[in-house]
């Protein structure tokens, strides 16, 4: 597996869903989960459920671990 790190510049949302996939040959997009709550979701949005909405590829959210 090839692994690559951007810094890229533009609205996260739109640059992760569609426009680097778009360009590039992407197999699958890996974020992590958000950590913020349901108001701040509202008053920001969530860049990861926005992704996972418009991606046009498949998309790996991953969790933060949880304290058992």
């Amino acid at each position: 597996m090839t692994a690559k790190t951007e810094v890229l510049h533009g609205s996260p949302k739109q640059v992760i869903a569609v426009e680097y996939p778009e360009s590039h040959d992407v197999d699958l997009i890996v974020m992590g989960k958000s950590g913020t709550d349901a108001i701040d979701r509202l008053l920001v949005g969530s860049t990861t459920a926005a992704v996972v909405r418009n991606a046009l590829t498949n998309v790996l959210v991953i969790a933060e671990p949880t304290n058992n």
